[in-house]
Protein backbone atom coordinates (compact mmCIF):
# COMPACT_ATOMS: atom_id res chain seq x y z
CA UNK A 1 0.00 0.00 0.00
CA UNK A 2 1.38 3.31 -1.06
CA UNK A 3 1.74 6.16 1.20
CA UNK A 4 0.00 9.50 -0.41
CA UNK A 5 1.34 12.01 1.74
CA UNK A 6 4.51 13.67 1.97
CA UNK A 7 5.70 15.96 4.70
CA UNK A 8 4.64 20.23 4.64
CA UNK A 9 7.20 22.03 2.40
CA UNK A 10 5.42 25.64 3.43
CA UNK A 11 6.13 25.33 7.37
CA UNK A 12 5.96 28.51 7.99
CA UNK A 13 3.05 29.19 6.69
CA UNK A 14 1.50 26.81 9.22
CA UNK A 15 3.39 28.91 12.36
CA UNK A 16 2.47 32.44 11.16
CA UNK A 17 -1.14 32.14 11.94
CA UNK A 18 -2.32 31.62 8.25
CA UNK A 19 -6.41 31.17 7.50
CA UNK A 20 -7.17 29.23 4.13
CA UNK A 21 -9.18 31.00 1.98
CA UNK A 22 -12.89 29.12 0.74
CA UNK A 23 -11.04 27.63 -1.97
CA UNK A 24 -7.85 26.24 -0.08
CA UNK A 25 -10.30 25.02 3.03
CA UNK A 26 -11.87 22.83 0.69
CA UNK A 27 -8.97 21.35 -0.94
CA UNK A 28 -7.48 20.24 3.25
CA UNK A 29 -10.36 18.76 3.93
CA UNK A 30 -10.31 16.42 0.84
CA UNK A 31 -6.77 15.40 2.04
CA UNK A 32 -7.80 14.95 5.17
CA UNK A 33 -11.09 12.88 4.02
CA UNK A 34 -8.59 10.78 1.82
CA UNK A 35 -5.69 10.26 4.75
CA UNK A 36 -8.77 8.82 7.05
CA UNK A 37 -9.53 6.11 4.37
CA UNK A 38 -6.29 5.12 4.26
CA UNK A 39 -5.82 5.01 7.99
CA UNK A 40 -8.48 3.10 8.07
CA UNK A 41 -7.32 0.50 5.28
CA UNK A 42 -4.01 0.42 7.56
CA UNK A 43 -6.29 -0.72 10.47
CA UNK A 44 -7.92 -3.68 8.37
CA UNK A 45 -4.27 -4.55 7.19
CA UNK A 46 -3.65 -5.03 11.14
CA UNK A 47 -6.39 -6.75 12.14
CA UNK A 48 -5.79 -9.18 9.48
CA UNK A 49 -1.83 -9.52 10.41
CA UNK A 50 -2.92 -10.09 13.69
CA UNK A 51 -5.39 -12.74 13.11
CA UNK A 52 -2.96 -14.25 11.44
CA UNK A 53 -0.24 -13.89 13.74
CA UNK A 54 -2.68 -15.19 16.91
CA UNK A 55 -3.61 -18.35 14.39
CA UNK A 56 0.20 -18.50 14.18
CA UNK A 57 0.71 -18.43 18.06
CA UNK A 58 -1.69 -21.15 18.80
CA UNK A 59 -0.83 -23.70 16.39
CA UNK A 60 2.56 -23.19 17.75
CA UNK A 61 1.34 -23.59 21.03
CA UNK A 62 -0.33 -26.76 19.96
CA UNK A 63 2.67 -28.01 18.50
CA UNK A 64 5.15 -27.20 21.55
CA UNK A 65 2.38 -28.94 23.72
CA UNK A 66 2.43 -32.15 21.75
CA UNK A 67 6.28 -32.05 21.16
CA UNK A 68 6.32 -31.91 25.23
CA UNK A 69 4.00 -35.16 25.51
CA UNK A 70 5.94 -37.26 22.69
CA UNK A 71 9.09 -36.32 24.54
CA UNK A 72 7.29 -37.32 28.40
CA UNK A 73 6.13 -40.41 26.34
CA UNK A 74 9.88 -41.41 25.29
CA UNK A 75 11.35 -39.69 28.69
CA UNK A 76 13.68 -42.23 30.58
CA UNK A 77 11.59 -41.89 33.89
CA UNK A 78 9.21 -43.52 32.64
CA UNK A 79 11.29 -46.85 32.04
CA UNK A 80 12.56 -46.36 35.94
CA UNK A 81 11.05 -49.39 38.11
CA UNK A 82 8.62 -48.27 40.55
CA UNK A 83 11.32 -49.23 43.76
CA UNK A 84 13.63 -46.73 42.26
CA UNK A 85 11.08 -43.99 41.56
CA UNK A 86 10.06 -44.49 45.26
CA UNK A 87 13.67 -44.12 46.68
CA UNK A 88 13.65 -40.91 44.66
CA UNK A 89 10.47 -39.80 46.40
CA UNK A 90 11.64 -40.55 49.32
CA UNK A 91 14.57 -38.46 49.22
CA UNK A 92 12.05 -35.46 48.10
CA UNK A 93 9.40 -36.00 50.86
CA UNK A 94 11.13 -37.32 53.95
CA UNK A 95 14.33 -35.80 54.22
CA UNK A 96 12.77 -32.60 56.14
CA UNK A 97 9.43 -31.64 57.35
CA UNK A 98 9.28 -28.63 55.35
CA UNK A 99 8.95 -30.73 52.56
CA UNK A 100 5.30 -31.15 53.56
CA UNK A 101 4.43 -27.62 55.50
CA UNK A 102 0.78 -27.58 56.01
CA UNK A 103 1.14 -23.49 56.42
CA UNK A 104 -1.21 -20.43 56.45
CA UNK A 105 1.66 -18.40 55.30
CA UNK A 106 0.29 -15.99 52.55
CA UNK A 107 -2.00 -19.02 51.26
CA UNK A 108 -5.47 -20.63 51.35
CA UNK A 109 -6.71 -24.12 51.51
CA UNK A 110 -10.03 -25.08 49.83
CA UNK A 111 -11.43 -28.07 52.13
CA UNK A 112 -13.18 -30.11 48.98
CA UNK A 113 -9.79 -30.34 47.24
CA UNK A 114 -7.73 -30.85 50.19
CA UNK A 115 -10.33 -34.08 50.99
CA UNK A 116 -10.33 -35.46 47.25
CA UNK A 117 -6.15 -34.99 47.75
CA UNK A 118 -5.37 -34.78 43.55
CA UNK A 119 -8.29 -32.06 42.69
CA UNK A 120 -7.73 -28.78 42.17
CA UNK A 121 -4.20 -26.49 41.88
CA UNK A 122 -1.34 -27.26 43.36
CA UNK A 123 -0.88 -26.80 46.79
CA UNK A 124 2.12 -24.26 46.78
CA UNK A 125 2.81 -20.92 48.73
CA UNK A 126 4.38 -17.74 48.14
CA UNK A 127 7.15 -18.34 49.82
CA UNK A 128 8.22 -21.82 47.78
CA UNK A 129 7.35 -24.37 50.02
CA UNK A 130 5.22 -26.95 48.88
CA UNK A 131 3.64 -30.28 49.99
CA UNK A 132 5.84 -32.16 47.88
CA UNK A 133 3.26 -35.69 48.37
CA UNK A 134 0.38 -34.10 47.15
CA UNK A 135 2.22 -32.50 44.38
CA UNK A 136 3.82 -35.10 43.10
CA UNK A 137 0.44 -37.16 43.45
CA UNK A 138 -0.53 -34.77 40.51
CA UNK A 139 2.02 -35.44 38.20
CA UNK A 140 0.35 -38.75 36.78
CA UNK A 141 -1.57 -41.60 37.48
CA UNK A 142 1.39 -43.58 37.09
CA UNK A 143 3.38 -41.82 40.11
CA UNK A 144 -0.03 -41.32 42.10
CA UNK A 145 -0.12 -45.14 42.56
CA UNK A 146 3.45 -45.55 43.59
CA UNK A 147 2.86 -41.80 46.05
CA UNK A 148 -0.49 -43.24 47.83
CA UNK A 149 1.31 -46.87 47.99
CA UNK A 150 4.43 -45.54 50.27
CA UNK A 151 2.93 -44.45 53.53
CA UNK A 152 6.23 -43.19 54.20
CA UNK A 153 5.86 -40.30 51.92
CA UNK A 154 3.12 -39.27 54.16
CA UNK A 155 4.72 -39.52 57.53
CA UNK A 156 7.06 -36.31 57.62
CA UNK A 157 4.87 -33.45 58.77
CA UNK A 158 5.23 -29.39 59.61
CA UNK A 159 2.52 -27.33 60.63
CA UNK A 160 2.83 -23.69 60.92
CA UNK A 161 -0.62 -22.64 61.46
CA UNK A 162 -0.54 -18.44 62.21
CA UNK A 163 -4.53 -18.44 62.23
CA UNK A 164 -7.22 -20.86 61.40
CA UNK A 165 -7.82 -22.10 57.74
CA UNK A 166 -10.64 -24.17 56.85
CA UNK A 167 -8.83 -26.47 54.40
CA UNK A 168 -6.18 -26.93 56.90
CA UNK A 169 -7.32 -29.81 59.32
CA UNK A 170 -8.69 -31.69 56.17
CA UNK A 171 -4.87 -31.47 54.77
CA UNK A 172 -3.76 -32.63 58.34
CA UNK A 173 -6.29 -35.53 57.87
CA UNK A 174 -5.10 -36.25 54.95
CA UNK A 175 -1.50 -37.20 55.78
CA UNK A 176 -2.35 -38.94 58.79
CA UNK A 177 -4.52 -41.23 56.82
CA UNK A 178 -2.76 -41.66 54.14
CA UNK A 179 0.67 -42.30 56.17
CA UNK A 180 -1.44 -45.66 57.79
CA UNK A 181 0.65 -46.94 60.57
CA UNK A 182 4.05 -45.72 59.39
CA UNK A 183 6.22 -43.72 62.06
CA UNK A 184 5.78 -39.62 62.05
CA UNK A 185 7.63 -37.39 61.96
CA UNK A 186 6.04 -33.82 63.54
CA UNK A 187 6.84 -30.20 63.50
CA UNK A 188 4.70 -27.87 65.13
CA UNK A 189 5.11 -24.38 65.26
CA UNK A 190 3.07 -21.66 65.54
CA UNK A 191 -0.84 -21.46 66.90
CA UNK A 192 -1.64 -25.10 66.78
CA UNK A 193 -3.59 -25.80 69.11
CA UNK A 194 -6.72 -26.16 67.20
CA UNK A 195 -5.25 -29.15 65.41
CA UNK A 196 -2.88 -31.02 68.33
CA UNK A 197 -5.73 -33.40 68.87
CA UNK A 198 -5.93 -35.04 65.69
CA UNK A 199 -1.92 -35.40 66.09
CA UNK A 200 -2.69 -36.95 70.00
CA UNK A 201 -4.84 -39.51 68.44
CA UNK A 202 -1.40 -41.05 66.56
CA UNK A 203 0.68 -40.31 69.58
CA UNK A 204 1.33 -44.14 69.10
CA UNK A 205 3.09 -43.46 66.20
CA UNK A 206 5.42 -40.58 66.51
CA UNK A 207 8.77 -41.07 65.90
CA UNK A 208 10.10 -37.94 66.30
CA UNK A 209 8.34 -34.83 67.19
CA UNK A 210 9.62 -30.81 67.23
CA UNK A 211 7.95 -28.01 69.28
CA UNK A 212 9.42 -24.97 67.82
CA UNK A 213 8.18 -21.39 69.58
CA UNK A 214 5.49 -23.57 70.52
CA UNK A 215 2.13 -22.08 72.16
CA UNK A 216 1.66 -22.72 75.67
CA UNK A 217 -1.63 -24.69 74.81
CA UNK A 218 0.10 -26.69 72.39
CA UNK A 219 2.96 -27.73 74.88
CA UNK A 220 0.24 -28.47 77.62
CA UNK A 221 -1.57 -30.70 75.39
CA UNK A 222 1.32 -32.36 74.08
CA UNK A 223 2.41 -33.02 77.50
CA UNK A 224 -1.18 -34.37 78.51
CA UNK A 225 -1.18 -36.64 75.88
CA UNK A 226 2.19 -37.92 77.58
CA UNK A 227 0.62 -38.44 80.65
CA UNK A 228 -2.29 -40.21 79.92
CA UNK A 229 -2.55 -44.09 79.59
CA UNK A 230 -4.12 -44.85 76.31
CA UNK A 231 -1.68 -41.66 74.74
CA UNK A 232 1.20 -43.56 75.03
CA UNK A 233 4.33 -42.99 72.50
CA UNK A 234 6.53 -46.00 72.30
CA UNK A 235 8.16 -45.59 68.80
CA UNK A 236 9.45 -41.96 70.07
CA UNK A 237 12.87 -41.70 69.49
CA UNK A 238 13.24 -38.16 69.48
CA UNK A 239 12.27 -34.82 71.20
CA UNK A 240 12.49 -31.59 70.61
CA UNK A 241 11.18 -28.73 72.96
CA UNK A 242 12.08 -24.21 71.88
CA UNK A 243 11.69 -21.46 73.16
CA UNK A 244 8.52 -19.77 74.43
CA UNK A 245 8.86 -16.86 76.99
CA UNK A 246 5.25 -17.10 77.81
CA UNK A 247 5.45 -21.11 78.79
CA UNK A 248 6.64 -21.88 82.30
CA UNK A 249 6.63 -25.57 83.54
CA UNK A 250 3.94 -26.84 85.53
CA UNK A 251 3.69 -29.71 87.59
CA UNK A 252 2.57 -32.33 84.91
CA UNK A 253 5.16 -31.21 82.49
CA UNK A 254 7.59 -33.64 83.05
CA UNK A 255 8.56 -37.18 80.91
CA UNK A 256 6.87 -40.18 82.29
CA UNK A 257 9.06 -43.39 81.41
CA UNK A 258 5.91 -45.69 81.02
CA UNK A 259 5.36 -42.98 77.98
CA UNK A 260 8.23 -43.23 75.83
CA UNK A 261 10.71 -46.24 76.53
CA UNK A 262 12.37 -45.60 73.02
CA UNK A 263 13.63 -42.08 73.33
CA UNK A 264 16.90 -41.47 72.50
CA UNK A 265 17.78 -37.77 71.77
CA UNK A 266 16.54 -34.98 73.79
CA UNK A 267 16.93 -31.09 72.79
CA UNK A 268 15.62 -28.69 74.74
CA UNK A 269 16.08 -24.83 74.02
CA UNK A 270 14.83 -22.67 77.24
CA UNK A 271 12.71 -25.16 78.79
CA UNK A 272 12.76 -26.99 81.84
CA UNK A 273 12.17 -30.85 81.51
CA UNK A 274 11.57 -32.77 84.76
CA UNK A 275 12.56 -36.60 83.58
CA UNK A 276 11.14 -37.62 87.19
CA UNK A 277 14.05 -41.07 87.16
CA UNK A 278 17.06 -42.57 85.12
CA UNK A 279 16.70 -42.92 81.66
CA UNK A 280 18.96 -44.90 79.96
CA UNK A 281 17.66 -45.00 76.36
CA UNK A 282 18.63 -41.51 76.45
CA UNK A 283 21.84 -41.22 73.89
CA UNK A 284 21.96 -37.41 72.82
CA UNK A 285 21.49 -34.45 74.85
CA UNK A 286 21.33 -31.02 73.21
CA UNK A 287 20.66 -28.30 75.93
CA UNK A 288 20.15 -24.32 75.04
CA UNK A 289 20.21 -21.90 77.03
CA UNK A 290 19.45 -23.91 80.48
CA UNK A 291 20.85 -23.32 84.43
CA UNK A 292 23.45 -25.60 85.45
CA UNK A 293 20.73 -27.28 87.57
CA UNK A 294 19.07 -28.04 85.35
CA UNK A 295 21.75 -30.04 82.64
CA UNK A 296 23.31 -31.55 85.90
CA UNK A 297 19.51 -32.65 86.45
CA UNK A 298 19.28 -33.94 82.72
CA UNK A 299 22.89 -35.73 82.97
CA UNK A 300 22.41 -37.59 86.02
CA UNK A 301 19.07 -38.99 84.77
CA UNK A 302 20.65 -40.30 81.60
CA UNK A 303 23.14 -42.82 82.25
CA UNK A 304 24.02 -44.33 79.17
CA UNK A 305 24.13 -40.14 77.54
CA UNK A 306 27.07 -40.84 74.53
CA UNK A 307 26.86 -37.33 73.44
CA UNK A 308 26.19 -34.07 74.97
CA UNK A 309 25.95 -30.31 73.34
CA UNK A 310 25.78 -27.85 75.18
CA UNK A 311 25.08 -23.62 74.18
CA UNK A 312 24.25 -20.66 75.73
CA UNK A 313 24.20 -22.48 78.74
CA UNK A 314 26.59 -19.87 80.52
CA UNK A 315 24.91 -16.63 80.72
CA UNK A 316 22.08 -17.88 82.73
CA UNK A 317 21.67 -16.20 85.89
CA UNK A 318 22.78 -18.15 88.99
CA UNK A 319 19.77 -18.99 91.20
CA UNK A 320 19.76 -20.44 94.47
CA UNK A 321 19.78 -24.34 93.58
CA UNK A 322 21.93 -22.96 91.23
CA UNK A 323 25.03 -22.13 94.14
CA UNK A 324 25.54 -26.16 94.90
CA UNK A 325 26.11 -28.54 91.53
CA UNK A 326 26.02 -31.76 93.30
CA UNK A 327 29.60 -34.15 92.18
CA UNK A 328 28.59 -36.24 89.20
CA UNK A 329 30.51 -38.74 86.60
CA UNK A 330 28.79 -39.09 82.61
CA UNK A 331 29.84 -41.45 80.53
CA UNK A 332 30.01 -39.01 77.66
CA UNK A 333 32.62 -39.74 75.12
CA UNK A 334 31.42 -36.59 72.92
CA UNK A 335 31.28 -32.95 74.08
CA UNK A 336 30.66 -30.11 72.78
CA UNK A 337 30.55 -26.70 74.18
CA UNK A 338 29.17 -23.42 72.26
CA UNK A 339 29.77 -20.29 74.38
CA UNK A 340 27.81 -18.36 71.57
CA UNK A 341 29.23 -15.10 73.36
CA UNK A 342 27.89 -15.96 76.65
CA UNK A 343 29.92 -15.27 79.94
CA UNK A 344 30.98 -18.15 82.56
CA UNK A 345 28.53 -17.15 85.02
CA UNK A 346 27.87 -20.95 85.40
CA UNK A 347 30.36 -22.68 84.01
CA UNK A 348 32.49 -22.90 86.92
CA UNK A 349 29.80 -24.94 88.96
CA UNK A 350 29.19 -27.09 85.87
CA UNK A 351 32.82 -28.33 85.23
CA UNK A 352 33.91 -28.12 88.46
CA UNK A 353 31.06 -30.82 89.61
CA UNK A 354 30.85 -32.88 86.23
CA UNK A 355 33.42 -35.19 85.41
CA UNK A 356 34.05 -37.63 81.71
CA UNK A 357 35.83 -40.06 82.67
CA UNK A 358 35.19 -41.66 78.97
CA UNK A 359 35.19 -38.30 77.00
CA UNK A 360 36.86 -39.13 73.78
CA UNK A 361 36.22 -36.20 71.54
CA UNK A 362 35.98 -32.44 73.09
CA UNK A 363 34.79 -29.47 70.82
CA UNK A 364 34.54 -25.64 71.92
CA UNK A 365 32.81 -23.20 69.97
CA UNK A 366 32.49 -19.61 69.83
CA UNK A 367 31.40 -17.24 66.79
CA UNK A 368 31.91 -14.51 68.39
CA UNK A 369 35.06 -12.41 68.70
CA UNK A 370 34.94 -12.42 72.64
CA UNK A 371 37.57 -11.70 74.91
CA UNK A 372 40.11 -14.44 76.51
CA UNK A 373 38.13 -16.73 77.96
CA UNK A 374 38.66 -18.10 81.73
CA UNK A 375 39.98 -21.77 80.90
CA UNK A 376 40.67 -22.71 84.51
CA UNK A 377 36.63 -24.59 84.38
CA UNK A 378 37.77 -26.85 81.49
CA UNK A 379 41.40 -27.06 82.80
CA UNK A 380 39.86 -28.47 86.52
CA UNK A 381 37.52 -30.53 84.48
CA UNK A 382 40.05 -32.47 82.04
CA UNK A 383 42.48 -33.08 84.94
CA UNK A 384 39.80 -34.37 87.40
CA UNK A 385 38.84 -36.78 84.27
CA UNK A 386 40.90 -39.19 82.32
CA UNK A 387 43.19 -38.70 79.89
CA UNK A 388 41.10 -40.87 76.89
CA UNK A 389 40.46 -37.80 75.10
CA UNK A 390 41.60 -38.23 71.29
CA UNK A 391 39.70 -35.55 69.61
CA UNK A 392 40.31 -32.15 70.23
CA UNK A 393 38.79 -29.31 68.66
CA UNK A 394 39.12 -25.64 70.15
CA UNK A 395 37.57 -22.27 68.58
CA UNK A 396 37.26 -20.11 70.96
CA UNK A 397 39.61 -17.29 72.02
CA UNK A 398 42.33 -18.27 74.28
CA UNK A 399 45.91 -17.09 75.34
CA UNK A 400 48.85 -19.04 74.10
CA UNK A 401 49.17 -19.81 77.70
CA UNK A 402 45.56 -21.59 78.82
CA UNK A 403 45.92 -23.50 75.62
CA UNK A 404 49.42 -24.79 76.82
CA UNK A 405 47.67 -25.70 80.38
CA UNK A 406 44.92 -27.51 78.29
CA UNK A 407 47.15 -29.41 76.20
CA UNK A 408 49.13 -30.61 78.96
CA UNK A 409 45.80 -32.43 80.59
CA UNK A 410 45.22 -34.36 77.34
CA UNK A 411 48.34 -36.26 76.68
CA UNK A 412 46.90 -38.77 74.42
CA UNK A 413 44.73 -36.23 71.94
CA UNK A 414 45.34 -37.46 68.10
CA UNK A 415 43.80 -35.12 66.54
CA UNK A 416 43.90 -31.18 67.32
CA UNK A 417 42.22 -28.42 65.26
CA UNK A 418 43.06 -24.99 66.77
CA UNK A 419 40.84 -21.99 65.40
CA UNK A 420 41.50 -18.34 66.40
CA UNK A 421 38.46 -16.43 66.68
CA UNK A 422 39.48 -13.08 67.99
CA UNK A 423 42.59 -10.93 67.56
CA UNK A 424 44.33 -12.37 70.48
CA UNK A 425 47.07 -15.20 69.08
CA UNK A 426 46.55 -18.47 70.26
CA UNK A 427 48.95 -20.63 68.53
CA UNK A 428 52.29 -18.40 69.33
CA UNK A 429 56.21 -19.38 69.08
CA UNK A 430 56.33 -20.58 72.14
CA UNK A 431 53.00 -23.25 71.85
CA UNK A 432 55.44 -24.60 68.81
CA UNK A 433 58.19 -24.74 70.73
CA UNK A 434 56.66 -26.84 73.18
CA UNK A 435 55.21 -28.88 71.07
CA UNK A 436 58.26 -29.57 69.03
CA UNK A 437 60.19 -32.52 69.51
CA UNK A 438 63.64 -32.65 70.92
CA UNK A 439 66.43 -34.65 69.08
CA UNK A 440 67.19 -36.33 71.81
CA UNK A 441 65.08 -39.52 72.07
CA UNK A 442 62.51 -39.69 75.54
CA UNK A 443 64.05 -42.33 77.74
CA UNK A 444 61.79 -44.27 80.04
CA UNK A 445 63.65 -44.95 83.90
CA UNK A 446 63.90 -48.74 83.39
CA UNK A 447 65.38 -48.94 79.73
CA UNK A 448 69.17 -49.27 78.94
CA UNK A 449 70.67 -49.07 75.73
CA UNK A 450 73.01 -52.04 73.80
CA UNK A 451 74.48 -50.82 70.91
CA UNK A 452 72.04 -48.14 68.35
CA UNK A 453 69.08 -49.35 69.87
CA UNK A 454 66.89 -49.26 72.93
CA UNK A 455 66.15 -51.87 75.46
CA UNK A 456 64.81 -52.85 78.87
CA UNK A 457 67.58 -53.47 81.63
CA UNK A 458 69.25 -51.97 83.89
CA UNK A 459 72.60 -51.87 82.43
CA UNK A 460 74.10 -49.43 79.70
CA UNK A 461 77.42 -49.28 77.90
CA UNK A 462 79.63 -46.40 77.55
CA UNK A 463 79.49 -45.81 74.23
CA UNK A 464 75.93 -45.72 73.93
CA UNK A 465 74.94 -44.82 77.04
CA UNK A 466 72.77 -41.68 77.18
CA UNK A 467 73.77 -38.12 78.68
CA UNK A 468 72.60 -37.64 81.95
CA UNK A 469 71.63 -33.95 81.45
CA UNK A 470 70.05 -34.98 78.60
CA UNK A 471 67.72 -37.49 80.24
CA UNK A 472 67.28 -34.52 82.84
CA UNK A 473 66.21 -32.45 80.22
CA UNK A 474 63.59 -34.74 78.10
CA UNK A 475 62.61 -36.25 81.91
CA UNK A 476 58.93 -35.26 80.63
CA UNK A 477 57.63 -36.58 77.50
CA UNK A 478 57.05 -34.59 74.97
CA UNK A 479 53.61 -32.53 74.70
CA UNK A 480 50.85 -34.65 72.57
CA UNK A 481 53.37 -37.37 71.81
CA UNK A 482 50.35 -39.30 69.95
CA UNK A 483 49.70 -36.23 67.68
CA UNK A 484 48.70 -37.81 64.11
CA UNK A 485 46.10 -35.16 62.70
CA UNK A 486 46.94 -30.98 62.94
CA UNK A 487 44.69 -28.29 61.71
CA UNK A 488 45.56 -24.74 62.26
CA UNK A 489 43.05 -22.12 61.23
CA UNK A 490 44.96 -19.28 62.67
CA UNK A 491 46.99 -15.83 61.82
CA UNK A 492 50.80 -16.48 62.09
CA UNK A 493 52.74 -14.74 64.30
CA UNK A 494 55.31 -17.20 64.50
CA UNK A 495 58.11 -17.48 61.69
CA UNK A 496 58.37 -19.70 58.97
CA UNK A 497 61.21 -21.36 60.43
CA UNK A 498 59.75 -21.60 63.66
CA UNK A 499 56.76 -23.76 62.06
CA UNK A 500 59.01 -25.95 59.97
CA UNK A 501 61.38 -26.92 63.23
CA UNK A 502 58.07 -28.36 64.35
CA UNK A 503 56.64 -29.75 61.47
CA UNK A 504 60.44 -31.77 60.74
CA UNK A 505 60.38 -32.37 64.46
CA UNK A 506 56.86 -34.59 64.18
CA UNK A 507 58.28 -36.58 60.77
CA UNK A 508 59.71 -40.26 60.92
CA UNK A 509 59.28 -40.83 64.60
CA UNK A 510 59.05 -44.02 66.29
CA UNK A 511 60.63 -43.15 70.55
CA UNK A 512 59.11 -44.92 72.94
CA UNK A 513 57.57 -42.68 75.63
CA UNK A 514 56.48 -43.62 78.90
CA UNK A 515 53.40 -41.73 80.31
CA UNK A 516 52.67 -41.48 83.72
CA UNK A 517 50.02 -43.73 84.98
CA UNK A 518 50.10 -45.45 81.48
CA UNK A 519 49.43 -49.04 81.65
CA UNK A 520 52.36 -49.75 78.66
CA UNK A 521 54.83 -48.02 77.32
CA UNK A 522 54.17 -46.32 73.14
CA UNK A 523 55.87 -45.12 70.33
CA UNK A 524 55.70 -41.13 69.54
CA UNK A 525 53.48 -40.98 66.67
CA UNK A 526 54.38 -39.14 63.43
CA UNK A 527 52.41 -36.67 62.47
CA UNK A 528 49.93 -37.64 59.46
CA UNK A 529 47.72 -34.97 58.58
CA UNK A 530 48.53 -30.88 58.36
CA UNK A 531 46.33 -28.06 57.73
CA UNK A 532 46.79 -24.42 57.28
CA UNK A 533 44.68 -21.55 56.73
CA UNK A 534 44.39 -18.27 56.66
CA UNK A 535 48.53 -18.09 55.26
CA UNK A 536 47.89 -16.28 52.11
CA UNK A 537 50.35 -13.38 50.32
CA UNK A 538 53.60 -13.04 49.39
CA UNK A 539 54.87 -13.65 52.73
CA UNK A 540 53.66 -17.16 52.85
CA UNK A 541 54.23 -17.77 49.04
CA UNK A 542 58.15 -19.44 50.71
CA UNK A 543 56.43 -21.61 53.60
CA UNK A 544 53.32 -22.50 51.25
CA UNK A 545 56.18 -24.11 49.29
CA UNK A 546 58.73 -25.74 52.05
CA UNK A 547 55.21 -27.46 53.07
CA UNK A 548 54.56 -28.94 50.19
CA UNK A 549 58.05 -30.33 49.90
CA UNK A 550 56.95 -31.84 53.08
CA UNK A 551 54.41 -34.17 51.21
CA UNK A 552 57.09 -36.28 50.08
CA UNK A 553 58.03 -37.13 53.21
CA UNK A 554 54.88 -38.80 54.23
CA UNK A 555 52.76 -35.61 55.31
CA UNK A 556 49.46 -35.21 54.03
CA UNK A 557 49.30 -31.26 53.82
CA UNK A 558 46.73 -29.35 52.57
CA UNK A 559 45.61 -25.24 52.73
Amino acid sequence: MELRVSSIENVQIFRSGYVPSSSEYTRLSKIIKEAEGDMACYNRELNRLERISSMIRRKKKVLETYIRDVRCATAPIRIVPPEILGEIFEYSCCGDTRANQISTHEEEYEEAEVEAGVKGKKHENKRGIFLAAVSLSHVCSRWRRVVTSMPSLWSCINLGMERYTVGAPSLLRLYLRTSKLHPLHLTVTQRTALYVRLLVQNSDRWRSIRLFMPHRHVANAVFVALHKKKHTLPELVSLQIGYDPNFQLNKESTLPVESCPSLRSITLHSFNLNLLCPRPSILTLNLTALSASRIYHLIENSPNVQEIYLRRCFCMPIGSRDNVVPKATSNVQRLTVDYDGGTHIVETALFENLFFPRLACLTLLDSFKTPPYNAEPIIFMLQSSSTSLTRLSIKITLEDDQLLRILHCVPNVTHLQLSEQGNVPMVTEKVLHEMTISESPVVPSNYRTEGPELSVGAGTTDETSVDAGANEQNNEPPLLPYLTDLALDVCPVFTNDILMKFLHSRLNLGKVVSLQGAAKDREVASLKKFNLKRAVGARFDQLRTQLEELGTKGLDVSF
